[in-house]
């Protein structure tokens, strides 16, 4: 069975000193030099493809500390719990 995680248990999950953006709504405090933001998304398809063809272009980048397959995904929260995975870790899914 799955639990349920909040915000408030998933900043664990932070390093000390790093940055945390949720969009749950229930931000945690700040704590161990963590910033929180609490981000509203809206979807916005032109928007994302601009972001994409940035990418694609090597203007954005991203860095990722691991890329796992979705069948992966309790390794994959393990590693973001652990905090020692150098980056955020990215569930890979195939198309269809």
């Amino acid at each position: 069975m799955l639990s349920t995680l909040g915000s408030a248990d998933t900043i664990l999950a932070v390093q000390e000193g790093g940055r945390m953006a949720t969009i749950t709504g229930d931000p945690p405090a700040a704590d161990r030099g963590i910033s929180v933001a609490d981000v509203y998304v809206r979807p916005d398809a032109t928007q994302l493809a601009e972001l994409c063809a940035l990418l694609g272009d090597g203007r954005l980048t991203l860095s990722v500390g691991s890329a796992l397959p979705l069948a992966e995904a309790a390794t994959a929260l393990e590693r973001a719990i652990a905090g020692a995975n150098g980056g955020p870790v990215v569930l890979q899914v195939k198309p269809g």
